[in-house]
């Protein structure tokens, strides 16, 4: 995901606390860790990875996980506000 998305969705809803993979010192996970440390911190991650539902077993796991159809920057930004109102 863009890098912006965290302040695009802080600017949209400043009450909510939003991390990066690589602010959080997670980058080097591989994707099985990195869901399960994710669902042990929040309630949602962000993706751009459309296989992550083939790849990972989400058995047990209680976070949410938003799929963006693309990792464009500019499609991401027009996904902000529907993102927010969603999760209000």
């Amino acid at each position: 995901m863009p890098r912006q998305l965290r302040e695009w969705l802080l600017v949209a809803q400043p009450g909510w606390t939003v991390v990066t993979v690589q602010s959080a010192g997670w980058a080097a996970m591989k994707n099985g860790a990195l869901l399960r440390a994710a669902d042990s911190a929040f309630d949602v991650l962000i993706t751009a990875d459309k296989n992550m539902h083939h790849q990972q077993n989400f058995v047990g796991l209680n976070i949410s996980v938003l799929v963006f159809p693309t990792n464009r920057a500019k499609l991401v930004r027009a996904g902000v506000a529907a993102l927010v109102r969603s999760a209000v």
